[in-house]
């Protein structure tokens, strides 16, 4: 039997975990109670539990602590936390740390009895010490969950399914799924998690509680598969009329289950694309289509269930909004690196944008998408230099992730803008390292004879252009730069020696006292004799 140890510190809540499962039934021993970490740690070593139901918040020595150290005794102990609202960080930092699952207090006995059943077989599987691989194969060939799941990401993905696809009894014979004569949809969920919460063991965590609350949530219907796929789930339900009519009660329900999941992660938005109904699964690539441009309405709407029934074509194209004068404007700013005309005119295009009658979010990716191409060509045709290779990638992944339309054009222009900086700081660096060459030889030379023509000879600049780099690098021209180095040096060994003034003269390079002690005093205010009396 696996051993069970219970750990809060309230008593209470540990009675109630006990009496909300027949132990026995489920093959687990409940080997005791712990109200605090140490207490727990101390089990752990001694009894060797299977599986840790914990709370995260504990005087003393919290959850985290005992998972952290419990782990290292013991990688593989099962971990279920529980914990109260406003209790997110603590549960977010123990998501990442590889617990098993998370329960909201008060524990509700069937999610208690789903997460056991769970690591029961979980952990059945670690000790036929199968392998990942082999367990997710012998899940795919013998789960009917998973053998559905498979079904369904072939279907999304190839398009195309071995049965005829308008008669359920041949689909549910080759692919074991429980299709009735009636009418099929997608929905297409995605999770919009902001800020510091994007780890993608967080985004795992919740997609995985989507799937499954999802099909949970709708098994009213007679079939329901759900599947993750990138950044979101997809889930095809089929179901009769009267089923059907109950989908957006049902819904509402599964969203707002789902957002509790915000004393976890911190604020995130839930955004479920349907498509219209279809009498069979011959319409999917037409279903997969509908949820993608539904989804792109969140931009536009705001809302949070987006049916593509619903949508309009937009009055205008793309290539009206952002038409030959906007390039010719879009490219000039670009080449004359000005910010501030740019944000101008993507000012104007936010303000175009929202004024077009029944505006789409697919409107707004197209033009995004121009945007882009524009950008590229931009690159190429001066030459631009963009440090981050992956930019451009980056750019089109993230616009899924936007909720409006300001966010979507003032991301771009703001990464746009940025890699322009960096790649004129880069190029700046570039064009001043001979400057930076010349300087260096001075200072180690500056007793000697310097001209400019030595001195491009030795970075490879003719004189004259070497002379007006010079200038516009440094803010001086060379012979004031070199007299000013001189006099500098000057000033140290007046200060630290007793040479007199015209042997000081010849040894930082001047060949007249009369005008070293004229430049001198320029410089300083004094002449060296009285700059000596001051200093030294």
């Amino acid at each position: 039997m696996l051993k069970v140890l219970i750990v809060d510190d309230e008593i209470k809540v540990c009675r109630l975990i006990q009496c909300l499962v027949d132990w026995e039934a489920l093959g687990l021993e409940l080997i005791g109670f712990a109200q605090d970490g140490l207490t727990a740690l101390d089990y752990v070593k001694q009894y060797s539990p299977d599986i840790v139901i914990t709370d995260i918040r504990m005087p003393n020595y919290d959850g985290l602590d005992l998972i952290k150290n419990s782990l290292e005794i013991n990688k593989n102990i099962h971990f279920i936390i529980i914990s109260g609202y406003s209790q997110f960080d603590y549960a977010q930092k123990a998501i990442k740390f590889g617990v098993d699952d998370y329960l909201l207090k008060p524990v509700k006995k069937k999610e208690l009895l789903q997460t056991l059943q769970k690591l029961i077989t979980k952990h059945q599987a670690l000790k036929d010490n199968l392998s990942e691989k082999e367990e997710m194969k012998k899940q795919l060939t013998f789960t009917e969950k998973k053998l559905k799941r498979n079904f369904l990401s072939e279907l999304l993905e190839k398009s195309t399914i071995t049965a005829d696809s308008s008669n359920p009894d041949e689909i549910n014979k080759h692919y074991h799924c429980n299709f009735v004569r009636g009418n099929i949809q997608l929905l297409m969920i995605q999770p919009v998690i902001k800020g510091s919460n994007t780890d993608s063991r967080v985004y795992e965590f919740v997609l995985s509680k989507i799937r499954d609350t999802v099909a949970e949530d709708l098994s009213l219907f007679s079939e329901v598969i759900s599947i993750v796929r990138s950044d979101y789930v997809y889930c095809l339900i089929n179901g009769t009329n009267e089923e059907f009519s109950r989908l957006r009660k049902q819904l509402k329900k599964f969203r707002t289950t789902i957002l509790e999941l915000k004393d976890v992660i911190g604020d995130f938005r839930l955004f479920i694309a349907l498509s219209s109904e279809k009498t069979d699964l011959s319409g999917i690539n037409d279903c997969k289509r509908e949820v993608r441009i539904a989804n792109l309405n969140k931009l536009i709407s705001g809302a949070d269930l987006l049916e593509y029934t619903n949508i309009k074509p937009a009055a205008v194209r793309s290539e009206q909004i952002v038409d030959g004068k906007f390039r010719k404007e879009f490219l000039f700013n670009i080449e004359t690196l000005n910010h501030i005309q740019q944000k101008i005119l993507f000012d104007k295009l936010k303000s175009d944008i929202k004024s077009v009658g029944n505006l789409t979010g697919q409107l707004v990716f197209d033009v995004y998408k121009d945007l882009i191409d524009l950008f590229k060509f931009s690159i190429r045709t001066y030459g631009i230099i963009i440090k981050n290779e992956n930019l451009l990638e980056t750019l089109m992944y993230d616009f899924f992730m936007y909720c409006s339309v300001d966010e979507v054009f003032d991301t771009l222009l703001q990464r746009i803008d940025e890699s322009l900086d960096t790649w004129t700081a880069e190029k700046k660096l570039e064009n001043s390292k001979p400057i930076r060459l010349a300087k260096q030889f001075i200072n180690e030379n500056y007793n000697q004879a310097l001209t400019l023509e030595i001195i491009g000879d030795k970075i490879g600049f003719n004189p004259t252009y070497f002379s007006s780099v010079f200038k516009k690098e440094t803010g001086m021209n060379f012979v004031d730069y070199i007299t000013e180095i001189r006099v500098q040096n000057a000033k140290q060994i007046l200060v630290d020696t007793d040479k007199s003034i015209i042997d000081i003269s010849t040894q930082v390079g001047f060949n007249d006292i009369k005008y070293f002690t004229k430049k001198f005093k320029k410089s300083t205010g004094l002449s060296p004799t009285e700059y000596r009396k001051l200093y030294s």
